[in-house]
Order: C-alpha cells, then structure tokens, then sequence
C-alpha cells in the first residue's frame, strides 16, 4: 500500500502482411488508507488529545485541521491547545502518502472542550424565601448554568443567562450554592459560595408602659424561627428633634428606651438580624411619653359664679396636647387644648376642688393630676341699714342668703380704715364722734373670699346743747321820723 507501479498497455493491429505493436504507457495510484479509531481524550477548557490509529502500512505524516489551522505530525496522535472554553470544534484528520500530495480519505470528529469555571458570583438580592445571583459570563462560550442549592434539600435551576432568582428557600437560613457552566455535554463547576434569606421581622409589637421619660415595648419571636438565634436592634426618633438613636442589640423581647423628652412623640423600628448579619423588614410603631403634670395652676380670676384657671404651657410636642379641666360637686370634667380655661354656672360662695391633667387624646395617654381649690366669690349683702345710737353709736343690719353655709363671716369697715368681723348679720359699731357722716362698707367672707363691698353713709346723732342762760339784753327797735308838712 502507498506505493507507485509502472503499467504497460499493448495493442496488436491487424494489416495486410505486417504487424505493428504499440506501447501506450498507463499510470495507476493507490491511495493512502483513511485513519480509524479516531478518538479525543484529555480534554481541558483550553486544549485536549486527537489519537488515531492506520490499520495497515503507514503513512509518512497526517494533516490536522479545525477552523483554519492546519498541522501536520508522523505521529498518530497530537495535543490541540490554545482553544477557546465551552466550545464545539470540527477536526479533520488525514492520511498523507510519501509523495506528499496523495491524500487518504479525510476523517473527522467534533468535540466541546470543558466551559470555563463561573466566577465572582454575587447576591443581589435577599428575601426571606429567595436569593437572586448574578455572575460574570466565563470566557469562551456556554449553553447554560446549573445553579445548585444546598439545605433541606437540593434544588438545581438550569438558566441561560448569567443571574437566577432562587425561591421558595426557608427563612433566615444559610445555603451553599455553586454555579456549573455547561457546554454539550461538559460541565465546570463553581467554588461553593453560602448566602442566606433574611429573617421575619418581630411580631406583635407593642406599648408595655410608658412615663415622662421612658417607654417600654414588648414583642413576640419572628414566625417560622424556631431555634434559630437571631438578635434585634430598636430603633427611635423624637418628633422634636429627628435624630436618629439606635440601642444596642439585644437577643430579649423586650427593651426600654430611657432618657426620652415628656410628652413627645417618638417614632420606633425594630428590626431583626439573623445570620450573617442581615437585617428583616422593619416594624414600625410611634408611641408617646406620659406628659408631665401642669405647672404653676392658679386660680387667676373669681366672679360669684365662675372661677378662670390657668398654668404654664408644657415643653414637648405642644399639638399633641389637650387639658382636661374637672371640678368637684358635682362631678364635670370639661377639654381645653389653651392653657386656661373658665369654669361657669358655679354657685356662690361655695368651695370646690379643682384639678387639671395633660392628655395626648391620639395615644389614650394623660399626664398626673394637679389639684388646687377653686372657692367661688360669696354674694354681696343685701338691704344694708344704718341706725344711729345714740351720739357714738350706729347699728348696722343687713339681709344675707346663707345657702345653708354656716360658716360665714362679715368684715364691716368704717371709713375704710376700722375693720369689724361678725358673723351675725348684725353689728353696733361704737365710740364714733357724735354729728359725723361715716361711711360703713359690709363685705361678706366664706372660705377665705370676699364678696363685693356694700356701703352706706349716715350721720351720728349731734350732742345736744347744754343749759340756757342770759347774761345781758340788748334790744334793739327801728326809730320813725316824720316830716313837718
């Protein structure tokens, strides 16, 4: 096989008494035989191993092409490198007979070499029941990925592109993934890589207690964390000033924030935070601190049937506030959102106990009482009557409706300079000058307050002259004079 004969070829033509012989010469090649058992092994994402075997004779060398390389070797197998990763190649391999031009039958095989290892694969996105990736496209080419993830169970997603949402994962767990390339029937796969869902958020948060300076919360376990160790972080905001505080955490249900303005308004979030530090949604809840009690109550103004309090206004979230006024007998309890207020349709004379609270009506919340007593001015007296006795002397009367209130007095002045208390409606008011006009003003007194003054003005009785008597007479009469006619 593989090597050149000489022919000759004779024709014998009959004629007339002679006979010629001609040689025509013929040339005959048999081709070289086709490489058998052609074959690729040691395949890497970069190169691989063609090997082929020649049933019988040999050849002097074979030609090996892919694309548009060509090589050459007299050996019958030969390292192919420098391919490109994950993809698919046609090589041709042929006999070549020592001529060096005579060409067996070309045979060929297609091979993938292996697709190049997924790198720097990255989270995207954290739920608590799926984790989106993302990964950079390896070099040469891919048909697809196999994202692989590890837990209760193992779940493989096959995609054609360089990310994968990866759902229905449990919540606040740890799972280790690999992405594989794939290329025919080759694969590469990744490092392992762990990420994890987010854990639930708190449930149930809630007020537990509150005072001027403090609030309490209390929540119950994430849902579906049964003996996961988490840890929660609480978070607050005042209304007032809008800074930002965070405790520090806490693996309690419970946690008290302290140090806080009264009467604000504060804005909490609590947060849980599982492995590898991730954080849930956040729970929300604004709540308020107790108001402190008013400050500087006083009874400002009093009539006969009204009495006007008014206090400080309080520090804090001032819109928030409103004041409920009560009064005692009988039982009122009346709102105001000013710093005074005016209680009417009292009765005169008559005591009653007052006290004022802050509300914050929004939070169902109220500061601590304070009480002060609230006395209603008495009613003037009335039919006031002056009578003189004798010359030093002046009975006063006057008319007063008790109202059943035993414990009146009068204050009785005379001139606005003597002061007289009784408690009878009646008084004799002594050692005045005889022949002089006093003024008497009564005011009536009950629970320390004083009605209006009622005067009246008279005249003590003169003192009468002494005995008569005559120590000389002058009489005196008109003299007439007449004219003589």
């Amino acid at each position: 096989m593989g090597q050149h004969y000489l022919l000759q070829a004779s024709v014998f033509r009959a004629a007339v008494l002679f006979a010629v012989v001609v040689w025509i010469p013929h040339i005959y090649s048999d081709y070289p035989e086709p490489v058998s058992n052609l074959s690729v092994n040691s395949i890497t994402v970069s190169s691989l191993n063609l090997s082929w075997t020649l049933r019988n004779g040999i050849s002097p060398y074979y030609k090996v092409a892919w694309d548009v390389n060509l090589l050459t070797t007299n050996q019958t197998f030969m390292q192919i490198s420098q391919l490109a990763p994950g993809t698919k190649y046609t090589f041709n391999v042929t006999s070549v007979a020592s001529d060096n031009r005579t060409e067996g039958r070309t045979v060929e095989i297609s091979q993938n070499t292996i697709p190049a290892q997924v790198e720097n694969i990255t989270l995207l996105n954290s739920t608590n029941s799926s984790l989106t990736l993302a990964w950079t496209p390896p070099l040469g080419h891919v048909d697809s990925y196999e994202v692989s993830v590890s837990g209760a169970e193992l779940k493989i997603i096959t995609v054609s592109t360089n990310s994968s949402v990866i759902s229905n994962l449990m919540v606040g767990r740890v799972y280790n993934l690999t992405v594989t390339s794939v290329s025919g029937a080759l694969k590469n796969i990744s490092n392992i890589v762990q990420f994890a869902t987010k854990p639930n958020p708190p449930e149930a948060l809630s007020v537990s207690g509150q005072t001027n300076g403090s609030i309490s919360l209390l929540w119950s376990k994430p849902l579906s964390m049964d003996g996961l160790n988490v840890s929660y972080e609480v978070s607050y905001r005042s209304s007032l000033s809008g800074v930002n505080l965070t405790l520090h955490q806490t693996t309690s249900l419970t946690a008290t924030l302290t140090n806080l303005l009264s009467g604000s308004q504060y804005d909490i979030a609590v947060v849980t935070i599982g492995v590898k530090d991730l954080r849930s949604s956040l729970v929300n809840l604004t709540a308020y601190t107790v108001p402190n009690a008013v400050q500087k109550l006083v009874v400002s103004t009093v009539s006969t049937s009204s009495v006007n309090l008014t206090w400080l206004p309080l520090n804090g979230t001032s819109n928030l506030f409103s004041y409920s006024v009560s009064i005692s007998s009988p039982d009122q309890t009346l709102s105001t959102t000013s710093n005074n207020y005016q209680i009417t349709q009292l009765q005169p004379g008559t005591p009653y106990n007052c006290s004022v609270r802050t509300l914050i009506i929004v939070a169902s919340i109220s500061g601590p009482s304070q009480f002060i007593q609230c006395n209603t001015k008495p009613l003037p007296v009335t039919n006031l009557t002056a009578s003189p006795v004798g010359t030093t002397e002046m009975r006063l009367s006057w008319f007063y409706q008790r109202n059943n209130k035993s414990s009146y007095l009068y204050n009785v002045s005379v001139n606005g300079e003597r002061w007289i208390q009784t408690s009878n409606e009646t008084t004799q008011i002594s050692d005045l000058i005889p022949g002089n006009n006093y003024t008497f003003t009564v005011q009536a007194v009950v629970n320390g307050m004083i009605s209006e003054p009622v005067a009246i003005s008279a005249f003590t009785v003169p003192t009468p002259p002494g005995e008569l008597s005559v120590s000389s007479v002058y009489i005196v009469w008109p003299v007439a004079f007449w004219e003589n006619q």
